[in-house]
Formats: structure tokens, sequence, C-alpha cells
């Protein structure tokens, strides 16, 4: 479903995993144009209209609606939910599965908090991300 035809529920699913606590009494297109302005948001989303921006939700084994993706029509940026809904530990939003400034998400092996890769002092490059966290349990990674 786009993000213009989200129902109220969904709607703040979203919300709530951009860590945006907005007041109840707030009709759909408020709580949009909230999220519009959202720096985790723009960054990614920001050139795309709510129309091409689709979410995606599954029912998890309590029948509980879960958030599973953002991405847009084109299938240029995506999104995933997080495993856990941690935030960075440096810039305290929500550390994504998936491609933008909200995924790239490292977790230290040690004290197990979670980081934007970009968020970190030294960034690893895409090729050095990509073999680290597909390697085995092995490799640890540690906070930055």
């Amino acid at each position: 479903k786009s993000l213009a035809s989200l129902s109220a529920p969904e709607l703040n699913i979203i919300l709530n995993i951009f860590h945006l606590d907005v007041p109840g009494r707030l009709n759909t297109q408020e709580k949009l144009t909230i999220l519009k302005y959202h720096s985790g948001y723009t960054g990614p989303f920001g050139k795309y209209s709510f129309d091409q921006v689709l979410a995606t939700f599954a029912n998890d084994s309590k029948a509980e609606l879960k958030f599973v993706s953002l991405k847009t029509t084109d299938g240029k940026v995506c999104a995933k939910a997080p495993e856990c809904d941690a935030p960075c530990s440096v810039c305290k939003k929500a550390v994504l599965n998936g491609s933008g400034p909200l995924g790239d998400g490292i977790v230290c092996s040690h004290c197990s908090k979670y980081f934007h890769n970009a968020c970190t002092p030294s960034p690893l490059d895409k090729k050095t991300y990509n073999i680290l966290t597909c390697s085995p349990s092995y490799v640890q990674l540690i906070c930055p």
C-alpha cells in the first residue's frame, strides 16, 4: 500500500519506526506531514510523493500487524524493518536493514548496541561492510 492510503494503525506503526511520538488527535494528512519533515524519512524518501512510497506489513505469530518494509515504486530506495526496534547509539534514529541513511546497520558483538555505518567515526566502505555483515559468527564487529 502507498503511504497515502495507509489506515491509521498502519501509519502509527510507520511513525513508531521513525521514533515519532505524534498526538493521536492528528489526522492522517497531519501525521504524514510530520513524517515528511523527519530527517530519517527525508534522506532516503524525500524526493518521492506519498503515493510513490509503498509500505509492506505482515502479521506476526500473535496475529499482530508488523512493519516489513518501505520501498519506492521505482525500486531505487528500500528500507526494511530492523530485527529488533533498536535505535542507533549515536543518532538515536531507527536502524533499518537496507540501503540509505537509515540502513547499513552494525551491531556490536560485545555490547549489542546498534549503529548506522554512516554514524561511526570511520564508516566501512560498501565492500567491507558486505563482507563483514555476511561473514560467519566468529568474525565479530565491535563498537566503532
